[in-house]
């Protein structure tokens, strides 16, 4: 029998604080007390749309419906879920109820999920096995199971577990280059401008934290308790130091694997698993899953033997062809000349404007534009050595970043838009780059590469054609100790 499922009745109380929040600020601005007496009225509404707001699962598919004003039914297919998500904060583990989220694998609403429930935390582990089966995203289960009996959970063990001291890590260094030397010269600046002039310092300080500290202890706190286990064909997430996120998806639904190596990680070896996957957590704001915190590089065979043992390589993984160097260096020298000419016409302003003394402009201004050229044909140079791109039967490689190094590891079949691009020197040396397209929890992104063969690039955009809307091999993990084949 078919049951309906509505909202913790909490929810009527979270809706109306939010409101209530707002008409008590303005009515202190007003200073008048009549915006306060809309919360009645708002409290009636949202008890009045939580008694006809609610959820049906069924087979295969379920439905979420609600009828305040207007009647409004949203039914998803359970085979197009990509992912469910278990929220819980910190009033929800005092209280007991769960936010229980239902993505599907479509850019549509990437920026929140297409049904949100908030659910007593028993009826929440009760709906969401029913929605995980019918969507193929299946829990493990013991081996002997009678007739009569309920199948029971294996028990579970984590293919990593992480510390607070690794968020800690994470959190501080997981970071990109560029957040890291934001935040450093901000919070130099903020120390340098607190020393002479408090008063002075309240902006520098301001930046210092919106730029670097809040990130990092945002990270921090949301990647504490870390663990990543993989049952079947299922890969679950589980962290959080104050709220708790859950989260569930079929390998299946995976676009791309990129193993992230950031600048300072890689200095002492170590580096991090993402996963490109269709509505995840949108509200944890994780458009990218991390799937394992920093780990070292020893370690990484073993993670993605047991996470992503479908996104395994055996083929060569080969850095760009010696032709690729000219279109390279060419766009590094165009663009050195463009410092140069900017640099020039504001120096030149400088000179018109009779400040600054002319023979320290000139100066000035040639240190800057060589610096600039230096270091753009120095990141040409690097950059040679770092792409790399390997091709496979079923799966694609490419490899790019000078400071912080992506590669991305991802089915032909995945690939939305395989985009060649050609300037007349890649022309004229029989090479060209291209610009993949994948469907990911932002929406999409574009992911580049170096410079090869023109051969070999239009190989690429031939197979993702021929290989278009096939499903990948999955391969089924047990415990995290065995590895079977399966179709």
């Amino acid at each position: 029998m078919t049951e309906v499922y509505r909202n913790h009745p909490a929810v009527i109380v979270k809706n109306t604080a939010s409101f209530s929040v707002a008409l008590i600020i303005i009515s202190v601005s007003m200073v008048s007390p009549i915006p306060l007496l809309l919360i009645v009225p708002l409290g009636l509404f949202f008890a009045v749309a939580w008694w006809r707001t609610h959820l049906t699962v069924y087979e295969d598919h379920a439905v979420a419906e609600s009828n305040i004003i207007s009647k409004r039914s949203k039914t998803i297919p359970l085979g197009k879920v990509a992912s469910v998500n278990e929220v819980q904060g910190l009033f929800g583990r005092i209280f007991g109820w769960t936010t229980v989220q239902i993505n599907i694998n479509s850019s549509q609403n990437y920026g929140r999920p297409e049904i949100s429930f908030m659910f007593r935390t028993d009826v929440a582990a009760y709906i969401i096995p029913l929605v995980k089966y019918g969507s193929g995203i299946r829990q493990e289960t013991a081996d002997t199971v009678s007739e009569t009996e309920e199948p029971v959970p294996a028990p579970e063990v984590p293919v990593f577990s992480f510390t607070f001291m690794d968020a800690l890590v994470f959190g501080i260094a997981g970071s990109s280059t560029y957040s890291l030397v934001s935040a450093a010269f901000w919070g130099a600046v903020s120390v340098i401008t607190f020393l002479n002039d408090a008063t002075a310092s309240l902006l520098t300080i301001f930046m210092f934290v919106f730029t670097g500290l809040l990130q990092i202890v945002t990270t921090i706190i949301k990647h504490a308790n870390f663990r990543v286990y993989r049952s079947g064909t299922t890969i679950r997430m589980v962290y959080g130091l104050i709220t708790i996120y859950e989260t569930a998806f079929d390998v299946s639904k995976v676009n791309a694997v990129c193993v992230k190596r950031a600048f300072f990680p890689r200095l002492f070896k170590r580096c991090c698993i993402q996963a490109e996957v269709v509505g995840i957590n949108a509200e944890a704001k994780s458009v990218t899953p991390n799937v394992t915190l920093l780990i070292p590089e020893s370690r990484l065979e073993y993670a993605m033997r047991f996470i992503f043992p479908e996104f395994i390589t055996d083929y060569e993984v080969t850095r760009q062809p010696r032709d690729g160097a000219y279109p390279t260096f060419s766009k590094a020298a165009w663009s050195s000349l463009a410092y140069a000419g900017i640099t020039a016409a504001i120096a030149w302003l400088l000179i018109l404007d009779g400040e600054l003394e002319r023979s320290l402009v000139i100066i000035s201004a040639a240190a800057v534009a060589a610096t600039l050229a230096v270091a753009s044909l120095a990141h040409a140079y690097l950059a040679l050595g770092a792409r790399r791109m390997g091709m496979g039967g079923e799966m694609f490689t490419t490899v790019n970043g000078v400071l912080d190094s992506s590669e991305h590891i991802m089915p032909y079949s995945k690939m939305q838009i395989v985009r060649s691009i050609q300037s007349p020197m890649a022309r004229k040396h029989g090479v060209a780059k291209m610009r993949i397209s994948l469907l990911t929890a932002s929406g999409g992104i574009k992911i580049p590469t170096g410079f090869y063969h023109t051969d070999d690039v239009e190989k690429v955009g031939e197979t993702a054609v021929e290989q278009s809307g096939r499903e990948i091999q999955t391969i089924e993990v047990r415990n995290g100790e065995t590895v079977v084949g399966s179709s």
